[in-house]
Protein backbone atom coordinates (compact mmCIF):
# COMPACT_ATOMS: atom_id res chain seq x y z
CA UNK A 1 0.00 0.00 0.00
CA UNK A 2 1.99 3.25 -1.41
CA UNK A 3 -0.64 5.24 0.74
CA UNK A 4 -2.08 4.93 4.17
CA UNK A 5 -4.94 7.19 4.83
CA UNK A 6 -6.11 8.62 8.01
CA UNK A 7 -8.87 10.33 9.08
CA UNK A 8 -7.42 13.71 8.59
CA UNK A 9 -4.38 13.10 6.57
CA UNK A 10 -2.04 10.56 4.38
CA UNK A 11 0.96 9.11 4.70
CA UNK A 12 2.89 8.43 1.32
CA UNK A 13 5.10 5.51 1.71
CA UNK A 14 6.29 3.93 -1.62
CA UNK A 15 9.82 5.19 -0.99
CA UNK A 16 10.33 4.24 3.04
CA UNK A 17 11.87 1.35 3.98
CA UNK A 18 9.12 1.09 7.12
CA UNK A 19 5.96 1.59 6.41
CA UNK A 20 3.17 2.75 8.43
CA UNK A 21 2.54 0.13 11.52
CA UNK A 22 0.94 -0.68 14.44
CA UNK A 23 4.21 0.43 16.61
CA UNK A 24 4.21 4.18 15.36
CA UNK A 25 0.55 4.41 15.66
CA UNK A 26 -0.04 3.15 18.76
CA UNK A 27 2.88 5.74 20.35
CA UNK A 28 1.15 8.53 18.02
CA UNK A 29 -2.08 7.99 19.50
CA UNK A 30 -0.74 6.90 23.22
CA UNK A 31 2.00 9.70 23.78
CA UNK A 32 0.86 12.79 26.30
CA UNK A 33 1.22 16.11 24.10
CA UNK A 34 -0.99 18.38 26.24
CA UNK A 35 1.26 21.05 27.01
CA UNK A 36 3.94 20.59 24.65
CA UNK A 37 5.33 23.72 22.52
CA UNK A 38 8.64 22.09 20.96
CA UNK A 39 8.53 18.68 19.60
CA UNK A 40 11.62 16.52 18.73
CA UNK A 41 10.51 13.80 16.10
CA UNK A 42 14.03 11.37 16.27
CA UNK A 43 13.67 9.45 13.08
CA UNK A 44 10.65 10.17 11.21
CA UNK A 45 10.38 7.94 8.84
CA UNK A 46 7.62 8.31 6.85
CA UNK A 47 6.46 11.42 8.86
CA UNK A 48 3.59 9.37 10.66
CA UNK A 49 4.52 10.39 14.07
CA UNK A 50 5.05 13.82 13.74
CA UNK A 51 1.47 14.29 11.46
CA UNK A 52 -0.20 12.69 14.35
CA UNK A 53 1.16 14.64 16.93
CA UNK A 54 0.23 17.90 15.02
CA UNK A 55 -3.33 16.84 14.72
CA UNK A 56 -3.56 15.95 18.72
CA UNK A 57 -1.66 19.18 19.40
CA UNK A 58 -2.94 22.50 17.44
CA UNK A 59 -0.13 25.22 19.26
CA UNK A 60 2.85 22.62 18.48
CA UNK A 61 5.81 23.48 16.93
CA UNK A 62 7.13 19.53 15.30
CA UNK A 63 10.78 19.18 14.26
CA UNK A 64 11.43 15.99 12.65
CA UNK A 65 15.46 14.32 12.24
CA UNK A 66 15.54 11.50 9.29
CA UNK A 67 18.87 10.06 8.37
CA UNK A 68 17.96 8.03 5.43
CA UNK A 69 17.90 9.50 2.51
CA UNK A 70 14.48 8.57 0.90
CA UNK A 71 12.99 8.10 4.28
CA UNK A 72 13.57 12.14 4.61
CA UNK A 73 12.24 13.01 1.34
CA UNK A 74 9.05 11.01 2.21
CA UNK A 75 8.82 12.96 5.60
CA UNK A 76 8.80 16.31 3.56
CA UNK A 77 6.75 15.53 1.32
CA UNK A 78 3.81 14.04 4.15
CA UNK A 79 4.50 17.44 6.11
CA UNK A 80 4.01 19.61 2.90
CA UNK A 81 0.59 17.77 1.77
CA UNK A 82 -0.70 18.01 5.09
CA UNK A 83 -2.71 20.60 7.01
CA UNK A 84 -0.08 21.66 9.18
CA UNK A 85 2.27 22.16 6.63
CA UNK A 86 2.96 25.41 8.58
CA UNK A 87 3.99 23.87 11.85
CA UNK A 88 5.86 20.87 10.66
CA UNK A 89 9.70 20.48 9.58
CA UNK A 90 11.95 18.01 8.48
CA UNK A 91 15.68 17.96 8.69
CA UNK A 92 17.99 15.55 6.67
CA UNK A 93 20.49 14.61 9.77
CA UNK A 94 21.25 12.22 12.18
CA UNK A 95 20.20 12.86 16.08
CA UNK A 96 24.13 12.62 17.18
CA UNK A 97 24.98 15.28 14.76
CA UNK A 98 21.76 17.56 15.18
CA UNK A 99 22.88 21.23 17.03
CA UNK A 100 20.30 23.99 18.08
CA UNK A 101 20.58 26.25 20.68
CA UNK A 102 16.82 25.30 21.77
CA UNK A 103 15.43 22.90 24.10
CA UNK A 104 12.35 20.43 23.56
CA UNK A 105 9.72 20.01 25.70
CA UNK A 106 8.75 16.97 23.88
CA UNK A 107 10.94 14.38 22.43
CA UNK A 108 9.04 11.23 20.81
CA UNK A 109 10.76 8.01 19.07
CA UNK A 110 10.09 4.99 16.76
CA UNK A 111 13.49 3.88 17.79
CA UNK A 112 15.82 1.43 15.79
CA UNK A 113 15.87 -1.41 17.87
CA UNK A 114 17.29 -4.31 16.38
CA UNK A 115 20.96 -4.78 17.96
CA UNK A 116 23.02 -6.31 14.74
CA UNK A 117 25.07 -7.87 17.12
CA UNK A 118 22.21 -10.46 17.58
CA UNK A 119 20.27 -10.29 14.76
CA UNK A 120 20.39 -10.86 11.04
CA UNK A 121 20.84 -7.78 9.26
CA UNK A 122 18.12 -6.81 6.60
CA UNK A 123 19.19 -7.60 3.18
CA UNK A 124 17.97 -4.28 2.03
CA UNK A 125 20.01 -1.41 3.10
CA UNK A 126 17.33 1.27 4.03
CA UNK A 127 15.94 -1.30 5.81
CA UNK A 128 18.69 -2.23 7.52
CA UNK A 129 19.19 1.51 8.63
CA UNK A 130 15.53 1.89 10.07
CA UNK A 131 15.23 -1.38 11.58
CA UNK A 132 18.91 -1.97 13.60
CA UNK A 133 21.04 -0.21 15.77
CA UNK A 134 23.76 0.67 13.49
CA UNK A 135 23.62 3.96 13.56
CA UNK A 136 21.32 4.65 16.05
CA UNK A 137 22.01 2.76 19.44
CA UNK A 138 20.52 3.26 22.35
CA UNK A 139 23.43 4.75 24.64
CA UNK A 140 23.75 7.29 21.17
CA UNK A 141 19.98 7.99 21.58
CA UNK A 142 19.59 8.12 25.23
CA UNK A 143 22.45 10.83 25.09
CA UNK A 144 21.35 12.66 22.38
CA UNK A 145 17.88 12.82 24.29
CA UNK A 146 19.48 14.36 27.49
CA UNK A 147 21.19 16.96 25.55
CA UNK A 148 18.22 18.12 23.90
CA UNK A 149 15.62 17.58 26.26
CA UNK A 150 14.05 20.62 28.50
CA UNK A 151 14.50 19.82 32.53
CA UNK A 152 10.72 19.18 32.76
CA UNK A 153 10.29 17.69 29.49
CA UNK A 154 9.18 14.40 28.25
CA UNK A 155 10.71 11.42 26.04
CA UNK A 156 8.35 8.88 25.02
CA UNK A 157 8.81 5.83 22.68
CA UNK A 158 8.09 2.56 22.02
CA UNK A 159 10.22 -0.71 22.26
CA UNK A 160 10.26 -4.82 22.50
CA UNK A 161 9.61 -5.70 25.76
CA UNK A 162 12.92 -7.86 25.63
CA UNK A 163 14.93 -4.36 25.40
CA UNK A 164 13.19 -2.90 28.65
CA UNK A 165 16.23 -3.41 31.17
CA UNK A 166 18.87 -2.47 28.51
CA UNK A 167 17.30 0.78 27.78
CA UNK A 168 15.91 1.68 31.22
CA UNK A 169 20.04 1.27 32.40
CA UNK A 170 21.12 2.87 29.59
CA UNK A 171 18.54 6.41 29.90
CA UNK A 172 19.16 6.38 33.72
CA UNK A 173 22.27 6.63 33.33
CA UNK A 174 21.85 9.45 31.23
CA UNK A 175 19.46 11.33 33.94
CA UNK A 176 16.56 9.95 31.92
CA UNK A 177 13.95 8.61 34.55
CA UNK A 178 11.10 6.11 33.60
CA UNK A 179 7.87 7.50 34.98
CA UNK A 180 5.10 5.91 33.01
CA UNK A 181 4.87 2.00 31.37
CA UNK A 182 2.49 0.66 29.42
CA UNK A 183 2.33 -3.08 28.57
CA UNK A 184 0.92 -3.71 25.12
CA UNK A 185 -0.58 -7.34 24.44
CA UNK A 186 -0.86 -8.11 20.59
CA UNK A 187 -4.61 -10.53 21.52
CA UNK A 188 -5.59 -11.26 25.03
CA UNK A 189 -4.49 -14.77 24.79
CA UNK A 190 -0.73 -13.30 23.96
CA UNK A 191 1.66 -12.02 26.14
CA UNK A 192 3.35 -8.57 26.10
CA UNK A 193 5.67 -7.49 23.31
CA UNK A 194 5.75 -3.87 23.17
CA UNK A 195 6.40 -1.74 25.82
CA UNK A 196 5.04 2.25 25.84
CA UNK A 197 7.23 4.54 27.96
CA UNK A 198 7.94 7.79 29.23
CA UNK A 199 10.78 9.16 30.99
CA UNK A 200 11.80 12.80 32.02
CA UNK A 201 15.14 14.29 33.79
CA UNK A 202 13.45 15.06 36.49
CA UNK A 203 11.91 12.37 39.76
CA UNK A 204 7.83 11.89 38.85
CA UNK A 205 5.01 9.87 40.74
CA UNK A 206 5.61 6.62 38.52
CA UNK A 207 2.53 4.58 36.89
CA UNK A 208 2.22 1.37 34.87
CA UNK A 209 -0.76 0.13 32.66
CA UNK A 210 -1.68 -2.21 29.78
CA UNK A 211 -3.54 -2.60 26.42
CA UNK A 212 -4.57 -4.82 24.76
CA UNK A 213 -4.59 -4.87 20.61
CA UNK A 214 -6.97 -7.80 19.40
CA UNK A 215 -9.88 -10.39 21.47
CA UNK A 216 -9.11 -13.49 21.76
CA UNK A 217 -11.22 -15.00 19.07
CA UNK A 218 -9.41 -15.83 15.40
CA UNK A 219 -10.61 -12.82 13.68
CA UNK A 220 -7.87 -10.12 12.86
CA UNK A 221 -10.12 -7.40 12.72
CA UNK A 222 -11.74 -7.92 16.04
CA UNK A 223 -10.08 -5.23 18.27
CA UNK A 224 -10.73 -4.37 21.92
CA UNK A 225 -12.42 -1.42 22.62
CA UNK A 226 -10.08 0.23 23.87
CA UNK A 227 -7.20 -0.40 21.25
CA UNK A 228 -10.34 1.45 19.02
CA UNK A 229 -11.19 3.94 21.38
CA UNK A 230 -7.17 4.87 21.52
CA UNK A 231 -7.22 5.14 17.69
CA UNK A 232 -10.71 6.31 17.00
CA UNK A 233 -9.66 9.31 15.77
CA UNK A 234 -7.10 8.34 13.62
CA UNK A 235 -7.87 4.88 11.48
CA UNK A 236 -10.23 5.10 8.78
CA UNK A 237 -11.42 1.62 10.32
CA UNK A 238 -13.11 2.67 13.28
Amino acid sequence: MSVFRFKQFSVHQDAAAMKVGTDATLLGAWADVTNAENILDIGSGTGVLSLMLAQRNENAKITALELEAAAFLQSKYNFENSPWSNRLSVLHTAVQDFETDNKFDFIISNPPFYDHTKHLKAAEAQRRIARSTDTLTYEALCASVSRLLSTEGSFQLILPTLAEDDFVKTAAANHLNLYKKTLVFPKATKTANRLLMSFSKVEKPYSQSSITIRNAGNDYHDYSPEFIELLRDFLIIF
